[in-house]
């Protein structure tokens, strides 16, 4: 990770109270000692976009022949008219005037709304002691929304801290077929899972264009899957993973989701970053230094530096067939 940190640092300069960017001409912060967040914000919103998500391997001019309502035809495709899916067996344990159920199915709790559920006896009607199925839709798709997710065919619970995430890079022509064999092997092992990918082919840009959640129960399974399915990948991803990902088939990374589930894994490694920068500066350690210091900080924040895609602390034991 060293040479990674110091390839970014090399990309800038610090003089006179700024920090500038070599290959962003245009990107310039100055250092505000007083406020963090004014320096460290905007730096890790840069990182994400340059070297996380972005490098001198992305075209910054990339084109595709699509549209945007072509493209989401294809993705929907994918699927035929398997759109809709039950999750069953939810034990009703409070019903109200206005056809809300509360509901469990062993550790998990859950409100399900009147409309979305449907009772699994053909002869009572939904009861406290009795049991619905809440309906599912395969895609979950609006006219602006920037992405377009897919949910798997086998339900499951997504709690954050036990979710990983692989990311694909590709550009939006071969993305149809890589989420379409991707569909077509999670289904096939009946592994629950939520993906991702820009709903405009225009968005393809970047090094985590397709993102594929799973349970981190699944890992060791889901790689095995990709090593008989990446055959008929290969030729449809680019060789580059997102900055600081576990590169384990090219064009495929791995992260740990962050535990905090409203940031993305790049953005919680960069706002990580930023504010080593800005402690280096404050504390006036020379700008040859500044890698050694960010790895002195995750290790005191709990992380492995060689294994930074992993979060604090992390005891589960990953097996990873590296190609």
């Amino acid at each position: 990770m060293k040479k990674q940190i110091n390839k970014i640092v090399n990309d800038h300069i610090y003089k006179e109270k700024k920090l500038m960017s070599l290959r962003i001409p245009e990107f310039s912060l100055q250092v505000n000692a007083s406020n963090a967040e004014s320096f460290c914000i905007p730096l890790a919103d840069h990182l994400y976009k340059n070297y996380y998500s972005r490098d001198h391997s992305t075209s910054p001019d990339y084109t595709s022949s699509m549209d945007r309502k072509e493209f989401i035809q294809r993705l929907k495709a994918i699927l035929g008219n398997d759109n809709m899916n039950f999750d069953q067996g939810w034990e009703v344990s409070e019903n109200d005037p206005m056809g809300n159920v509360y509901v469990s199915k062993g550790y998990y709790k859950n409100l399900f709304s009147a409309g979305h559920y449907l009772s699994e006896s053909f002869t009572k009607p939904v009861s406290n002691g009795g049991s619905v199925k809440k309906a599912m839709n395969r895609y979950s798709h609006q006219e602006n929304d920037y992405f377009f997710y897919i949910h798997g065919k086998t339900p499951g619970e997504y709690i954050n801290n036990f979710m990983v995430r692989y990311y694909f890079n590709t550009r939006a022509e071969p993305a149809v077929e890589v989420i379409k064999q991707l569909v077509k092997a999670l289904d096939k092992h009946q592994l629950p899972f939520e993906m991702k990918c820009p709903s405009d082919p225009k968005n393809f840009d970047r090094k985590d264009s397709i993102v594929l959640y799973l349970n981190k129960r699944y890992h060791h399974l889901f790689t095995g899957i990709l090593n008989s399915i990446f055959p008929d990948l290969i030729d449809h991803l680019e060789s580059n993973v997102p900055l600081f990902t576990r590169k384990i088939f090219p064009g495929i990374g791995f992260g740990e989701s962050p535990p905090k589930n409203s940031t993305s894994f790049g953005m919680s490694r960069c706002d990580i970053l930023a504010q080593s920068i800005f402690n280096s500066i404050i504390n006036e350690i020379p700008q040859s230094n500044w890698a050694d210091s960010f790895i002195d900080d995750v290790r005191n924040q709990g992380f492995d530096p060689e294994h930074f895609y992993l979060n604090p602390f992390n005891s589960f034991p990953y097996d990873f067939n590296d190609k």
